[in-house]
């Protein structure tokens, strides 16, 4: 029992380890001023909503917060198409989303 809680508890320590916050910036992508941030976990039914042209209800249904290009943000979760982030300054600080890989850069 006790080998099994020591294995438990390490893989949570790795597992915990290999998802180090980077600090970076919201960046300009294909000439947008702003980057969206979508709920976790919303971002299907988001693009969904969008490609039907119903964006009040992707609104109201999917987006965590709109910040400015330039804002910084930690990336919580680093994945291959988007990144969970977390805003760390301005207006939405606090903000949790996913947002596009592309629109992240200047990591520290």
């Amino acid at each position: 029992m006790a080998r099994i809680a020591t294995i438990i508890l390490l893989s949570l320590f790795v597992a915990g380890g290999a998802e180090a916050a980077l600090l970076c910036k919201v960046a300009p992508f294909k000439g947008a001023k702003h980057g969206i941030l979508v709920k976790p976990g919303k971002s299907g039914e988001f693009y969904k909503l969008m490609e039907k042209k119903l964006t009040d209800e992707a609104a109201r249904c999917c987006v965590a917060c709109i910040v400015p290009v330039g804002t910084q943000i930690i990336i919580t979760y680093q994945g291959f198409a988007s990144h969970t982030v977390r805003v760390v300054e301005g207006k939405y600080r606090g903000c949790v989303g996913d947002l596009p890989a592309e629109y992240v850069k200047e990591c520290e």
